[in-house]
């Protein structure tokens, strides 16, 4: 079969080029085809791919796997995109870049979607997808990315949960418990919470609780910066550094927009979605999260920095005139919702080292299983309590997460994928587009992942570590 035709009978016969390319993206998006275009059983790859993990694949509705994708983008961090994005670029090219980076990242995640049967296997991991497109070498090396993203998102969230609770407390108390001591607190917490909620799977019902607890603090904050805004006088929004700083300011927000977006575990996510994965996965969970899920905080974004202009805090929740009731109760409904978005992340951390060492014949909750899950969880827990106390400047991780590792792996990795093994099925102009999408996202994510390490070393210079910030 040359490659200027498609022989498919589900379609009708021999295909031109562009019928070839129509159908064979179909094939793909639909049915989950294999790169060669044969139909996969998915029930027994799913058993094969559920052999070699600790945790449960193939179970969860499309829609519960919507809500657990929610709960990974709606958490506590929207609370800093007013800050982070909008006062870095301003009114014109805030908005426009945050509509282009949604919709780019949901093309990107719908090819990812695609992929998750490439190679005629469920690839569970972005890294399984790098070793079958690009060999070995690549499975190692995203699997450091992926790592090393998963552990800076948790950090920062760790860091923003101990704000939560050190500003409630600050509404009520003068005592002086610094921000370590809180995020202490929130570690505790969550190792708790890590050990009596094994896998992703188990999140099915935590997520439904977390999309309550963002809309409490959403309607807080909504409300009282209405408020804000409507009684405070003139406001600034103007963008007047235009030296290098402002440079370094603006590639940070673009990869501030790139992890608002991401979350770089979707192959993990589509693992737990039953059959048929693809067609589930790109037709019912990604258009319900971008709906439900995005719309929400952008429109909040968009409400903090108009309430407040460029002097919005880092952390939304800073700004806000009061009550005292709705800035507490925003706070803690951020802090128990940070529990859920957390375990989200750090989920595929757990499932990568437990099915290393756990007894794949018992149970989750035997001895054994249970001894590796309280040792693997308590030392990662131990550690990013750790580097948060260290280092508090939640903002900057996410600058670093979405540029060092979300655009390389969510974005350049999975065009790179769709370009090697559809290429020949493109037309011209729909492959060149992709190519200079890869290319863009690629030289973007280098210039922004300079401004997310500078934004670091900045603020490690101006504050000192174990700083109360």
């Amino acid at each position: 079969m040359s490659n200027d035709s498609v022989d498919d009978s589900a379609h009708g016969g021999k295909l031109g080029p562009q019928g070839g390319e129509k159908a064979m993206m179909s094939d793909m998006y639909i049915h989950g085809n294999d790169v060669e275009g044969k139909p996969l059983q998915e029930d027994v790859i799913t058993r094969e791919a559920a052999s070699k993990s600790v945790h449960v694949l193939g179970q969860d509705s499309p829609w519960e796997v919507g809500f657990n994708l929610i709960a990974g983008l709606d958490n506590a961090f929207i609370l800093g995109y007013s800050f982070l994005i909008m006062s870095f670029l301003g009114w014109a090219a805030g908005s426009v870049l945050f509509i282009v980076g949604m919709c780019i990242c949901f093309y990107c995640n719908c090819v990812t979607g695609t992929l998750h049967t490439l190679g005629g296997q469920r690839n569970i991991h972005f890294r399984d997808l790098a070793r079958v497109g690009f060999g070995p070498r690549w499975y190692w090396a995203v699997w450091v990315d992926q790592w090393l993203s998963l552990f800076c998102s948790d950090v920062g969230l760790f860091i923003l949960a101990g704000e939560s609770i050190k500003g409630t407390h600050d509404l009520y108390r003068t005592d002086a418990m610094t921000l370590p001591y809180w995020i202490i607190t929130f570690g505790a917490t969550y190792f708790v919470f890590a050990m009596c909620v094994p896998h992703l799977h188990g999140l099915r019902w935590w997520s439904s609780i977390s999309c309550i607890l963002v809309v409490v603090f959403m309607a807080v904050i909504f409300g009282v910066s209405i408020h804000d805004g409507r009684t405070t006088p003139a406001r600034d929004f103007g963008i007047h550094d235009t030296t290098a700083t402002g440079t370094f300011d603006a590639m940070g927000a673009i990869g501030s927009i790139a992890f608002a977006f991401n979350t770089v575990i979707l192959p993990e996510l589509q693992a737990t979605v039953r059959p048929p994965v693809v067609r589930n996965f790109n037709y019912i969970v990604l258009p319900f999260t971008y709906i439900v899920g995005c719309f929400p905080w952008i429109i909040l974004s968009f409400v903090g920095y108009w309430a407040y202009g460029n002097g919005v805090a880092a952390n939304l929740t800073d700004s806000l005139s009061g009550p005292s009731w709705a800035k507490a109760l925003a706070y803690m409904a951020a802090f128990f919702q940070i529990l859920v978005s957390l375990h989200f992340y750090a989920c595929c951390i757990f499932e990568s080292l437990e099915s290393i060492w756990s007894r794949k014949n018992e149970g989750p909750n035997s001895l054994f299983n249970f001894m590796v899950r309280f040792l693997v969880r308590g030392s990662y827990v131990v550690l990013s309590t750790f580097v948060a106390c260290l280092l508090p400047f939640f903002g900057d991780f996410i600058s670093l997460t979405g540029s060092l590792c979300m655009m390389p792996l969510d974005l350049v990795l999975v065009l790179a994928l769709f370009i090697k093994f559809k290429g020949h099925t493109m037309s011209a102009p729909f492959k060149i587009f992709n190519i200079a999408l890869a290319s863009l996202m690629a030289v973007t994510s280098i210039a922004s992942s300079i401004a997310a390490v500078r934004y670091i070393v900045v603020d490690a210079i101006n504050y000192h570590v174990f700083a109360d910030v």
